[in-house]
């Protein structure tokens, strides 16, 4: 999903003053998701699984908070997504 939406995500980061050091994927990419890539990695997810999963799933790839994906996956499912 990152390097289709043109994402830098992963590598190395901090958690609670300790360093992870997992691999880069998408290198040189942007390190942000704007709510274009957000939307865009939903209508993919939300084609091959529910909603509550496709929001999961999103959330996790991109680093967000799960609630707010699975906000966004419903108004994209009730057609009121617009942008």
């Amino acid at each position: 999903m990152a390097g289709a939406l043109g994402l830098s995500l992963a590598g190395p980061r901090v958690y609670g003053g300790v360093t992870v050091e997992d691999a880069e994927m998408g290198a040189g990419g942007k390190r942000e998701a704007t709510a274009a890539d957000i939307d865009a990695a939903l209508r993919v997810a939300l084609n091959e699984m529910p909603t509550k999963a496709a929001a999961s799933s999103v959330a996790e790839a991109l680093g967000l908070p799960k609630r707010d994906v699975y906000q966004r996956a419903l108004q994209l499912k009730s057609g009121d997504g617009q942008t």
